[in-house]
């Protein structure tokens, strides 16, 4: 029997979807659509990767995204963000 994923997998891989996209994350679309506090779980394992200039958080839209090195690393960096 085939297990159906669950709302955290789901929310999981739309991160890793939207990441991809030059536009990013909207946190607040995230947050609305998953019921879960994006940055509550998530945001202090970004931090480091905003501090060494992989990911941009802007503040005013509440949107994530890489930046061009980041985008290079992606995988790795989303490996460290996630419950993979």
């Amino acid at each position: 029997v085939e297990e159906l994923p669950s709302v955290a997998e789901f929310a999981e891989e739309h991160i890793m979807m939207r990441m991809r996209l030059s536009d990013g994350l909207s946190v607040e679309e995230f947050n609305k659509r998953f019921d879960i506090d994006f940055e509550e779980k998530y945001f202090q394992r970004i931090i480091p990767f905003i501090n060494s200039g992989h990911i941009i958080y802007d503040p005013l839209i509440k949107r994530i995204s890489f930046t061009e090195q980041g985008m290079y690393v992606s995988n790795y960096i989303l490996t460290e963000i996630l419950d993979l």
